[in-house]
């Protein structure tokens, strides 16, 4: 009320100085609705308007030039501007009203119907006076090379557009006369982007220059060609395929991407475990005395980091436990005064493809989400920041729930109550490797893939007796997703094969045992959160083991959230207690929110059965396997008031 009254004033104010203002119209103010963007402010505030559905565009022919093209038919299906009202010399400027007002400070979503129109809109928003002599098009499909090209866009002081399939819409050739394009450069051979969509460009009387290679690695070294100095460069995971044969966002390249622009670094590919021949051949021509990789060992392994100082290279490493907190690490190395900050969807690129230049130009870092759920450090990195967020992409990328959590944190606000995620879309989350204490941090295990559309059924749970109790226990990794491994040993057959002990020798003392999975099958963290869920289970144990730089770390722990329940710290504390009997190093009980503690309703404890990748802890585990088992079978049994039998 107090906002309303001030506002009211101000109007008043100015009413005095500047004739007609008192006509000027407060519809909607009140309760504007949170998806409005509110920056571009009129005498009269209307809600967002939308066109009904993609209307049949009128082709424009070959003959045509730039200056030909009818600005027609190109307002986004989804845009968030607010309709702007008639105005004339008796009327207030927008900008003096904007300012007074301090009106959209707080929060905006940039979105397209599709990715097309998002970049469309993007560049609209980028370069409003509409000047910018030159064009970088990425490929539909091309999302390497659109990240990559991140700093080619920022050489050029280009915007970034997506190509269509097969022809330019007439929405891309509009855009193009509004701009003043005279040349572009298009990232990518022609199965990235078609020879028919160069042929196009060229008939509108436009210079084309093509980068590309025989693949993404070779085209990120050809566009690096274009850069001056690559002295220094970037190195990410350059391909993830997940188990629906779509290939998975690749978020690291997506968050360092304004910072490649803002240190003129260019960003060189490679694959997890190989540094490829191309990438390798550019480090040496270039004469790279310095590299940047970017994500941990899960996405750039040991190995290629081992390859790159046999070369004699300096290597340096920005990564966090996953993509979401990589992003939030290189936002506070490389952005010490932002001036905006943007969030867009860490699971797929579609929408974010071209916010690396954006970000950019507004000296902003890159946040990343899934569609239902923001980790809760991104929140507090938008509170303390106290700059506008900018969303990029629609509801479909990025939900109004998360939309309004980022809104809240810009206004101070934080929710840190864990809330289960939508179950619209769920969302990925890496499985937890937690970090090794007193010695250095371990490396954090692969994150499993997201949910495909049809996920495997999970394993029936068992009908439950009366007054019975039962336990869910969940064996980690598993399908695709091998977990940790070292020499063959993989994480995803040790807990299952000792989950299954755990199991019969709960159900040998009359205890009901449900399973996430029970068998080699991939299940996201969504999928295992959910299964604990559907009963009322005293426990949920979670079966893990450990890695990190091998034979340097050993030991076990046991997790619990934070904050946790009191009966799973007494869980955690005896099963943590009967394991180092067994005689592994006591790493302690220690807490933190990993996705199956924080998301499961039952008292949950994490337990990482010793170091895969550690001599000592694999003959523990293989030699006293029967005592691990009783170990942790006990102290289940006990807290549940039930006496174990030999």
């Amino acid at each position: 009320m107090k906002q309303f009254s001030k506002f009211l004033a101000i109007l008043l104010i100015l009413a005095m100085v500047v004739p007609g203002i008192v006509n000027v119209s407060l519809a909607n103010t009140n309760n504007p609705s949170e998806d409005n963007n509110l920056g571009e402010t009129h005498i009269e505030i209307k809600e967002a308007q939308q066109n009904e559905g993609d209307k049949e565009i009128e082709k424009v022919s070959p003959q045509e030039t730039v200056s030909d093209i009818k600005e027609e038919d190109t307002q986004s299906v989804e845009q968030n501007k607010v309709e702007e009202a008639p105005l004339n010399q008796e009327t207030i400027q927008k900008e003096p009203l904007k300012a007074a007002l301090n009106i959209n400070n707080d929060i905006e979503r940039l979105k397209g119907s599709d990715r097309i129109k998002t970049a469309i809109e993007i560049s609209k928003r980028a370069y409003k006076d509409g000047t910018a002599n030159t064009l970088v098009l990425a490929g539909y499909n091309g999302s390497a090379d659109a990240l990559t090209g991140t700093i080619l866009a920022k050489a050029k002081n280009a915007p970034v557009l997506i190509s269509p399939k097969q022809q330019l819409s007439n929405e891309i050739k509009v855009e193009i006369k509004r701009l003043g394009v005279n040349t572009v450069y298009i990232l990518g051979g022609e199965t990235t982007v078609p020879l028919s969509i160069e042929n196009e460009l060229k008939a509108l009387k436009l210079n084309v220059k093509r980068v590309s290679g025989d693949n993404r690695y070779k085209t990120a070294v050809e566009i690096a060609n274009e850069i001056t100095s690559k002295k220094q460069v970037f190195l990410t995971q350059g391909m993830k395929v997940l188990p629906n044969g779509e290939q998975d966002a690749l978020a690291d390249a997506l968050a360092i991407g304004p910072v490649s622009a803002k240190k003129n670094m260019p960003v060189l590919l490679t694959q997890t475990d190989k540094l490829p021949k191309e990438t390798k051949e550019a480090i040496i021509k270039f004469g790279v005395t310095d590299i940047t990789i970017v994500g941990g060992k899960v996405a750039v392994s040991a190995a290629v980091e081992t390859e790159l100082k046999s070369m004699k290279v300096n290597v340096t490493r920005v990564e966090g436990n996953n993509r979401y907190d990589t992003a939030i690490k290189i936002a506070k190395k490389y952005f010490s005064k932002p001036e905006n900050l943007v969030v867009a969807n860490g699971q797929r690129d579609a929408d974010a493809l071209v916010g690396g230049y954006f970000s950019d130009k507004n000296n902003a870092p890159i946040l990343l989400t899934s569609t239902n759920h923001i980790d809760i450090e991104a929140l507090k990195y938008v509170k303390d920041s106290q700059v506008k967020p900018i969303v990029l992409g629609g509801e479909t990328a990025v939900s109004a729930k998360v939309f309004k959590e980022v809104k809240d944190a810009k206004d101070g606000i934080i929710n840190e109550t864990p809330v289960a995620p939508e179950p619209v879309v769920p969302e990925p989350k890496p499985e937890p490797k937690p970090e090794p204490k007193p010695e250095p941090t371990p490396t954090p295990t692969p994150e499993p893939e997201p949910v495909v559309p049809e996920p495997t059924p999970t394993p029936k749970p068992e009908p439950v007796k009366p007054g019975k109790p039962i336990v869910c226990l969940d064996y980690g990794h598993g399908g695709n997703d091998p977990g940790a491994g070292y020499q063959g040993r993989k994480e995803k057959e040790d807990t299952i094969a000792t989950g299954k002990l755990i199991a019969a020798n709960l159900r040998r003392h009359g205890v009901t045992v449900d399973e996430t999975r029970s068998s080699d099958k991939t299940m996201s963290l969504d999928e295992r959160a959910k299964f604990a869920n559907k009963k009322n289970y005293n426990y949920f144990i979670s079966l893990h083991r450990n890695a990190f730089v091998p034979e340097k770390a050993h030991g076990v722990e046991t997790w619990v959230s934070n904050p946790s329940s009191a009966k799973s710290k007494a869980l955690a504390q005896s099963i943590q207690k009967n394991l180092v009997e067994v005689g592994f190093n006591d790493r302690g009980v220690k807490a933190k929110n990993f996705y199956v503690l924080k998301y499961t309703k039952a008292p949950a404890v994490l337990i990482e059965l010793g170091f895969i990748d550690h001599t000592k802890d694999n003959l523990l585990y293989d030699l006293k396997q029967i005592q691990i088992v009783k170990g942790v079978t006990s102290a289940i049994l006990g807290e549940l008031g039930i006496q174990y039998k030999n």
